[in-house]
């Protein structure tokens, strides 16, 4: 069964940025899927399904960890407030992986993932990262370019609709953090091309407002 009715509890306590100041940030919320009371199986959920979940929660955390990182080298504030909208971002797939009893099995270590491709590239923008807050903030750029597409990509394997709104909701926040980082790099007379998404689309976003309220 495609469940709709678990998305108030799992959308519950998540706020949108609502301007580039980035004055109001999203407050973690707690898991409230442990409220639900009738959870819904594994069995339920293709393969596919289940390893994108998996894969998503550790690229929100990818982003998170890089973000935290970037701030405490550089103190610019766009680096803290979008890494605390991660930890909203990524606790909602935990929450999702909770309703359907899929094991969780991140690791709580910053910086350690059981994906080698995102440890390897976690590796890698860290270190890029470091060089300047330039390319910092192309960093930042690079991983909500990747989020995007993989949002997109997800989608397409994904058949229950509750699964589908959370992963709208994440590229909806993951197409305002690209304007924020657009923003702040252009200020400081940078420049970013995309890697993933086409750069139609990257300039279609970056090019307009940011996104107030759900996308769904």
């Amino acid at each position: 069964m495609k469940n709709v009715k678990l998305m108030p509890m799992l959308m519950a306590g998540i706020v949108t940025f609502s301007s580039f100041s980035w004055a109001t940030v999203e407050k973690p919320f707690p898991n409230r899927s442990t409220n639900i009371a009738a959870k819904t199986t594994a069995s339920v959920l293709s393969q596919a399904e289940i390893d994108s979940l998996r894969y998503m929660r550790e690229e929100e955390k990818l982003a998170h960890d890089v973000y935290i990182h970037l701030y405490n080298r550089w103190k610019t504030p766009v680096f803290l407030n979008i890494a605390h909208a991660e930890k909203i971002h990524t606790q909602a797939v935990a929450n999702l992986l909770h309703h359907y009893q899929v094991t969780d099995s991140i690791p709580n270590e910053t910086g350690k993932f059981n994906h080698p491709e995102l440890q390897k590239l976690y590796n890698q923008l860290i270190q890029q990262g470091e060089k300047s807050l330039m390319e910092a903030l192309k960093v930042g750029m690079l991983i909500e370019d990747l989020d995007i597409a993989d949002l997109q990509k997800a989608q397409q394997s994904v058949t229950q609709n509750d699964i589908k709104m959370i992963y709208q909701f994440l590229e909806k926040g993951s197409r305002n953090h690209l304007r924020g980082f657009y923003r702040n790099l252009r200020q400081i007379g940078g420049d970013y091309q995309p890697q993933y998404i086409t750069s139609a689309y990257f300039n279609q976003i970056v090019s307009s407002r940011m996104e107030r309220g759900r996308s769904f």
